[in-house]
């Protein structure tokens, strides 16, 4: 969609693009709509003991869904089947009231219990007929961890990746919003990215 937008390639060679990486996926392995991490490139199969991700699967049907958005037609009817395919409940733990991060073959491991670069999961959840009911409670139960970094003050994830802070902004205009908490999450992204640039300065 990028591409055809800034004419670096055309429109229909884009849209075919797009048609083909969703019919593959449409075929690839799935459990309950979610995707594994990592697929064989030569065969699709699911590679190796590969985890069942919530995460990568939301990013994955952000991407289609954007590009449905973007061509319309083929591409946008794929995308809505994908991610209509999708059960939330099914990652989602009632008792803590957080979505589970994965699926391993011994059963699911982590929680997405923390900020990280899990927003847009909590917005597909939302407008899925098997997440509407949870994402709002799973939004609001994850920590917002405070810090403070070169004169800039802004909530951050585990690890400090400036990628968490990114990742749902490709998908979504956060600027000029505030939640329930008052949290802008748009500024918030600017301290961090201003923050990391003077960590790597210093």
């Amino acid at each position: 969609a990028v591409g055809a937008d800034f004419g670096y390639i055309s429109r229909g060679e884009a849209e075919s693009i797009c048609i083909k990486a969703l019919k593959t996926h449409e075929r690839l392995e799935t459990k309950k709509g979610f995707y594994y991490h990592f697929y064989n490139m030569w065969d699709g199969l699911r590679a190796r003991y590969s985890e069942l991700s919530i995460i990568d699967t939301a990013l994955f049907l952000a991407g289609a869904l954007t590009a449905g958005g973007f061509f319309g037609g083929e591409t946008l009817e794929l995308a809505r089947k994908l991610y209509l395919r999708c059960d939330w409940e099914y990652f989602y733990c009632k008792d803590k009231k957080f979505f589970r991060m994965a699926e391993f073959d011994k059963g699911f491991d982590g929680y997405w219990d923390v900020y990280a670069e899990q927003l847009i999961m909590y917005f597909l959840a939302a407008g899925s007929p098997s997440g509407q009911n949870i994402a709002l409670e799973a939004y609001r139960s994850f920590k917002r961890l405070e810090g403070e970094y070169g004169g800039y003050k802004f909530i951050y994830g585990w690890f400090g990746s400036l990628f968490n802070h990114q990742f749902s902004h490709a998908f979504i205009d956060f600027k000029g919003t505030k939640d329930e908490f008052g949290t802008d999450w748009f500024e918030n992204s600017v301290k961090a990215t201003l923050a990391n640039r003077a960590f790597c300065m210093d």
